[in-house]
């Protein structure tokens, strides 16, 4: 074993180490003097090249020069591999080993615990990986550098430095468009549309995988590996402003395997989809009710994994689902019985299908390993996505509010890729902050079937905006998915200091109107948004006396009058009240 150190006057390059640093640029016309120090019983027998002989060696830099040093005997021996926290670090996260000798754990500081030192052989290639849990790996120092894995001969004692920097909470609110990436260390990380990073929401757990929204905008998480803990966790839930609530579902004693997807029916029930375990190869699918109650479990069958990942048509009962194979598989949920494979004739090319989306025109779109590949309904394939750079296993895949795009995810290596739905092309891309995508939720990715109606409040006052169907409750929740061609009745009601001054022109006031006000928008087949508008004061009245010998009805735009019913109503001070008037038969 050796080491040669090497010094320089006046240089910035002033102390080097070799076997840790053996090449290096000096100024020319310095000389460098090189120190030989034999370890573990070796003897130094003398220089070559630009030196000679066993006395002192001193090279000046008038050209590129090179010099060896020769050792020979010695007893090898053992040298000592620490692992450090970089000065000020706040992440958390884990740095192991090839060989199961450093262990060592960063919890928010810069001293690590576990098992973080080692006596090695020399000559022991020890290779280190660290992998952040909620933070973000800044790199290595001192015998390694980078962000990739730190590869450390051992030819003297070394110490490597890591460094965690913690990824602030993510506290909300959701926006339409950001993007939900599971890191499957428990954490999920939020990105705007654009890729930028906006914090994490902690699980509380220690793995997480596919997530989703339901129609209120509450956040839904699978834990993978959460059924083998105590207490069991199957699934943990966040309200609308990223809180987490807790455990959700009531799993029946016993229950094994991994839950790995949700999606929810238009009743706001949770399905959930189950990864096959080894203990128990005929793991069901579970419905849950809105509450977690266990509604009803449906027993699948598997082609390599249970069920994966899962997808409810519009019709309600048809599930369809991938099992880590070539397949996509079918079940009606209604019968409970198992349907033909929706491309039973056109297996997948990929080794293994992971999450998968059906468009509005029935398509699907496949996360499969190498590639996304869309079928049509009956199984053909229509198109191919291959993301650049090259994914290790294209794993997780969610659709865009935009109707136009999609996004899918390398469970590896925590890119997430952004593509065209026509053509095929490749937007963007980002990257998880821990190198990892276990699953991906789009907040405001439309539900089979549904299409989303979004309230925006305008004016100068505030009120609250509730729908029937629920799902509305803005400002907390002003977006959700309610099913086709169906209506969806809008109250708004005025806060204490302001005054309601009318519904956008989509949404049909009551007729007669009601007390607080309300209307009427239809949802069609694309998606819809209502103006609701608050003033501030408390308002000034209008009143409408109906005269003659005949009779008819008087409304108000913004909604209030509705004579003979309502003759009187606030409005806020300055608003243009139009009023029409309708004669009744014989008037």
């Amino acid at each position: 074993s050796t080491r040669v150190r090497s010094s320089a006057a006046s240089d910035v390059y002033k102390r080097q180490s070799c076997p840790s640093t053996c090449s290096a640029n000096f100024t020319g016309g310095s000389q460098v003097t090189l120190t030989e120090t034999p370890t573990n019983g070796s003897t130094f027998t003398g220089w070559g090249g630009a030196c000679s002989g066993t006395g002192a060696c001193t090279v000046t830099m008038n050209a590129v020069e090179a010099v060896t040093a020769t050792f020979s005997g010695g007893t090898g021996g053992n040298f000592t591999l620490n692992v450090a926290g970089g000065v000020g670090a706040t992440g958390s996260g884990t740095v192991t080993d090839n060989a199961g000798n450093i262990d060592c754990v960063f919890n928010g500081t810069s001293a690590p615990t576990g098992t973080c030192s080692a006596s090695l052989p020399a000559g022991t290639v020890e290779v280190l990986t660290a992998t952040p849990s909620g933070s973000v790996f800044n790199g290595w120092s001192d015998a390694c550098t980078g962000t990739t894995t730190c590869m450390v001969t051992m030819l003297q004692d070394e110490t490597v430095v890591a460094t965690f920097t913690a990824v602030p909470a993510f506290t909300g609110p959701y926006g339409v468009g950001d993007i939900f990436v599971s890191g499957g260390d428990g954490f999920v990380y939020v990105f705007s549309a654009s890729g930028t990073l906006l914090g994490s929401m902690n699980t509380g757990q220690s793995t997480d995988t596919g997530s989703a929204f339901d129609q209120f905008g509450n956040f839904y998480v699978t834990i993978f590996d959460g059924l083998a803990g105590n207490p069991p966790v199957g699934i943990v839930k966040f309200d609308q402003n990223a809180n987490l609530v807790g455990a959700f579902g009531n799993y029946p004693a016993g229950a094994v395997g991994h839950p790995e997807s949700v999606v929810f029916n238009m009743a706001g029930d949770l399905i959930n989809g189950v990864a096959q375990d080894v203990i128990n190869p005929t793991d069901p699918v579970y419905e849950f009710g809105s509450g977690g109650n266990l509604i009803n479990t449906f027993n699948v069958v598997p082609e390599n994994r249970g069920s994966d990942w899962v997808e409810l048509l519009a019709d309600q009962k048809t599930l369809l689902y991938t099992s880590e194979g070539v397949f996509v598989h079918s079940f009606n949920i209604s019968t409970n019985t198992q349907n033909p494979d929706v491309n039973a004739n056109n297996p997948l090319p990929g080794n293994a299908a992971y999450a998968f989306r059906v468009l509005p025109n029935g398509n699907l779109l496949i996360a499969d390993t190498a590639s996304v590949v869309e079928l049509s309904p009956t199984g053909t394939t229509v198109q191919t996505y291959t993301p650049n750079p090259a994914p290790s296993v294209l794993f997780a895949l969610n659709l865009d509010p935009d109707g136009v795009s999609f996004w899918t995810a390398d469970g590896v290596t925590g890119i997430v890729y952004k593509f065209n739905i026509a053509s095929g092309a490749q937007l963007t891309t980002f990257t998880s902050p821990n190198g990892a995508a276990a699953g991906l939720a789009v907040f405001g990715e439309k539900l089979v079937g549904t299409n989303n109606l979004t309230v925006t409040v305008a004016g100068s006052g505030s009120g609250t905006v509730t729908s029937t169907p629920s799902g509305i409750s803005c400002p907390s929740s002003c977006l959700a998915p309610f099913p086709d061609n169906s209506n969806v009745t809008l109250t708004a009601t005025a806060a204490e200091g302001s005054t309601f001054a009318g519904f956008s022109s989509n949404c049909v006031a009551a007729n007669p109107q009601t007390n607080p006000p309300s209307c009427t928008v239809p949802i069609g087949t694309t998606d819809v948004t209502v103006t609701v508008t608050f003033n501030t004061g408390t308002g000034v009245a209008l009143t409408v006396s109906e005269a003659g010998t005949g009779t008819g009805t008087v409304t108000s735009a913004p909604a209030g009058i509705s004579c003979p019913t309502t003759c009187s109503a606030n409005f806020a001070s300055g608003t243009s009240v139009t009023l029409t008037a309708a004669a009744a038969e014989g008037s």
